[in-house]
Parts: C-alpha cells; sequence; structure tokens
C-alpha cells in the first residue's frame, strides 16, 4: 500500500490543480457558447420579432455566407445547393480538407426596389477544369469607386489552395468582370525555410478592402485556424489557442502580417472612409471584437490595439453601418457541427433544436480614449437586438445589414415634478429593414420596420 501512497499526494495536487486551471476555462468558454443556457425566456420576444420576418428568395439564395448591401442593392456570395449534406464552403474551411467535389457557388445580386434577384455573370473568370470546385466562395467585401463603378473581393476556397478573387462590376449591369486573383495558399511550415511567410493568411476566412488604394488591390484578411487536420483544429478552437491572425496584402507590398496570436479570428470589417478608421475582428470562441486603428503616421498595415468589445457570443461577419456595428452570430455553438451536417437545412430544423442565431448591435462613438479622455477606455453599450436560441426562426446568422429609412422623431412627455407641467422631448428614433444571412439557410431573412 505504501507504494502507492506515495504518489497519492503529488497526483492530487496536479489534480486540483488542473482543475483549477480547466474549470475557469470552461466556464469562460461556456459563457460564449452557451451550453448549458435556458433561451426559452426569450420566446415571447423572438415570437413578437418574427411577425415582421420573412424569407426571401429561398429557392436562390440559398446559404449565404456573406453579402454587402450597396445603396438598395444587396450582392451576396451563395452556395449552389444549402441543404448539401457533407459539404458547405464554411464547414469545408473547419472541418473537412480535401473535398474535391463541390457545387458551384454563385454571386447575386438582389434589387430591393424591384425585389429581382439576377446571377452575375464571372466574365474572364480563372478555370482550369471548368468544374464546380471552382467557385466555392466564402466572406466578400465591395469598394464603391468614384467613378461609380464597384470592385468586389471574394474568398475563394480552392480545392488546390484558397485565393482571393477580385471582379470589377458596373452597377447598370448583371457581370463582373475578373481583374486579378491573389493566391493564400503559401505554406508558413511546410516549404524550404526560405520560403516561410508567416503573414500569408492559408485559411482565410473573411475580407475588408480600402477603397482609397483600391487600384493596389488593398485588403485586410483573417486567417482563422493554423492546422489542417480536423481534430487538432478542434483542440485549437476548444482550448482557445492563439493561432489564427490579420493580415494585410496590396499589389506594392505583398502579405503582412498585421496581428497575430488572435483567438479564432473570424469576420473583418471596418470604416470605409480612411479618417479616424477603425478595423473590426471578431473572435467567436472569446466572444470579442477586436477594436484596431491604424498607428499615426504608419503603413496602411500598421495597426494598434484600441480595445475588445466583449458581444458574449460566437460572432461571424460583423458590419459596420454608419456609427453602429451589427454583429451576428449564433446562440449554441457545440450544435454547429451537427447542423452543418444534417440533412436538414434552417427550414426543418434538427429535432433538439439548431445553433440558433443572436444578432447584436454596438455603437461605435462610444469606442476608444478619444470618447472618454484621459487614455481611459470602458466597456461599451452592446444592444442585443433578437436571440433564437433553438433555430425557430434561423440557425448560424453569417451577416447583418441594416438599411435604415428617414430619422423619425419621437415625442416625449416628461413630468416637471417641481411644477407639475409636462415637458415635451423628442429624441431621434431609427427604424429600418434588417437583412440576414445564414449558413445553410434558405432565403435572406427581412425583417421589416425594425427599430435600432
Amino acid at each position: 500500500m505504501g507504494s502507492y501512497t506515495r504518489y497519492l499526494a503529488p497526483t492530487l495536487v496536479a489534480g486540483i490543480a488542473m482543475t483549477a486551471v480547466l474549470v475557469p476555462h470552461y466556464k469562460a468558454l461556456n459563457s460564449v457558447i452557451n451550453l448549458y443556457t435556458d433561451f426559452t425566456e426569450t420566446d415571447l420576444h423572438l415570437a413578437e420579432f418574427n411577425k415582421s420576418c420573412t424569407r426571401r428568395h429561398p429557392d436562390i439564395l440559398t446559404g449565404c455566407e456573406d453579402m454587402y448591401l450597396h445603396g438598395s442593392t444587396i450582392y451576396a456570395a451563395c452556395q449552389a445547393d444549402s441543404s448539401m449534406p457533407n459539404w458547405n464552403s464554411w464547414g469545408r474551411l473547419i472541418y473537412t480538407p480535401g473535398v474535391n467535389q463541390v457545387p458551384g457557388d454563385k454571386l447575386y445580386k438582389w434589387d430591393l426596389d424591384t425585389d429581382v434577384v439576377t446571377e452575375l455573370e464571372l466574365r474572364g473568370f480563372p478555370q482550369t477544369n471548368g468544374s464546380a470546385a471552382e467557385r466555392s466562395f466564402l466572406g466578400m467585401d465591395v469598394n464603391v469607386l468614384p467613378n461609380g463603378k464597384l470592385s468586389l473581393y471574394v474568398i475563394n476556397l480552392l480545392p488546390i489552395g484558397n485565393v482571393i478573387d477580385k471582379f470589377s462590376h458596373d452597377p447598370s449591369t448583371n457581370a463582373l468582370e475578373h481583374v486579378i486573383r491573389i493566391p493564400t495558399d503559401k505554406p508558413r511550415e511546410e516549404d524550404a525555410p526560405e520560403n516561410k511567410d508567416p503573414a500569408v493568411p492559408k485559411y482565410p476566412n473573411s475580407v475588408f478592402a480600402l477603397p482609397e488604394l483600391d487600384d493596389e488591390h488593398a485588403i485586410f484578411v483573417s486567417n482563422d485556424h493554423y492546422y489542417e487536420q480536423p481534430w487538432l483544429k478542434l483542440w485549437e478552437y476548444g482550448a482557445l489557442r492563439p493561432t489564427t491572425w490579420l493580415s494585410y496584402y496590396s499589389k506594392s507590398t505583398g502579405w503582412k502580417l498585421v496581428r497575430d496570436k488572435i483567438v479564432s479570428a473570424n469576420g473583418v470589417t471596418g470604416n470605409k472612409e480612411p479618417k479616424d478608421r477603425k478595423i473590426y475582428v471578431a473572435a467567436p470562441m472569446t466572444g470579442l471584437v477586436h477594436v484596431l486603428q491604424p498607428k499615426a503616421g504608419g503603413a496602411p498595415y500598421e495597426l494598434e490595439h484600441v480595445q475588445d468589445i466583449n458581444v458574449k457570443m460566437p460572432a461571424d461577419n460583423p458590419k459596420l453601418v454608419g456609427d453602429d456595428l451589427w454583429v451576428p452570430g449564433l446562440a449554441r455553438g457545440l450544435l454547429l457541427d451537427a447542423y452543418l451536417f444534417s440533412q436538414k437545412g434552417a427550414l426543418t430544423p434538427l429535432t433538439d433544436g439548431g445553433p440558433g442565431m443572436i444578432i447584436k448591435r454596438v455603437n461605435t462613438n462610444q469606442l476608444g480614449s478619444g470618447f472618454f479622455g484621459e487614455g481611459y477606455t470602458s466597456d461599451p453599450v452592446v444592444e442585443t437586438i433578437v436571440v433564437d436560441g433553438y433555430g425557430k426562426v434561423m440557425n448560424v446568422s453569417s451577416t447583418a445589414w441594416f438599411k435604415p429609412y428617414e430619422v423619425q422623431k419621437k415625442l416625449e412627455v416628461e413630468e416637471d415634478r417641481e411644477d407639475d407641467d409636462e415637458v415635451e422631448e423628442t429624441q431621434d428614433v431609427v427604424k429600418g429593414d434588417l437583412y440576414v444571412t445564414g449558413i445553410k439557410s434558405k432565403g435572406i431573412l427581412v425583417c421589416k420596420n425594425i427599430e435600432a
């Protein structure tokens, strides 16, 4: 017995130490992925919210991962078939390496005034064999140029290596002219030492383009995982490993590493105007959105950290609408895998409920020391717009765009307690339409007359 007891104390100490490390870790993780959260208390609000919502074009706009709203036109990157059980672009990126037979994804424009959806012709699009596998679109972004034309950048997950395709678009046409293909498949480790380039985003997830440097094809790109093997990716995310990063590319600089050691870098967006620009990087496994800004007098890729926004959810692709950052994501993170690879789409939720969706909003005027003074930053207010904990309305919301109406004046009547007179005050009220895409979702969700 004595030969075993001498190991007992060290084992207990090690066990207690491991518990002390793991319990806070998984408590923090659960606060983001909501493994044990009861969402039934949000059902009433969800039911009321959903009264204003409809799915538009479920037969065409399937599995749209990303979209961009320009004026009254939505540009969207969508899957060919949202019901495919063993393939979708996002699923391949995270879970299924080596897939070489995929449906051909498509790029659409949706005229909101006429409610007409048109597939965009891809002129000059590079193809090796003409197979559907050469169109596997993920994150996208659009630059509006002074001449009225648009530049569209889209991540394309090719079996031979991931790329970013840039197109030029005249909004009066239904065609995209291919401009350049930017490779992102140069290995970080597998090549010879002299070829290592830690700045290249081998597994790109999201892209944000700079309009003032459009001739340079200037873009920020998030690389959302390091390992290729599925079990290592699971460990990378579950253990909250800081193995992802943000990169910058331009014709004159090539790839530059902007910020490394990020946990699960995902959607990236920012201000299109250079003045007071901020860049936002979602990190879904930590529930944070990292806020960066250009260094004074620095190169475009030299960013400094401003602060983090704790949105307390697995955020996907944040979008900046005016001063508001709209942050979509899912409610229950552990159900994502089962949802992606089930035969059922968003219109027929899993029997135990899907991963659901959450949409939040942050007023960016509250960010940074310039708002608070004396170099002090504080947590901004994060407003919850809607919570769907069980996928009753939509699962895995990936992008949320708010299209505001004209500002309305709301009359408020307050009682002056000193003389019992009523004092009338007005405040600006913004209402508009909310457009939401969802991974494997059939159609884009449109919610009308939302107050934001």
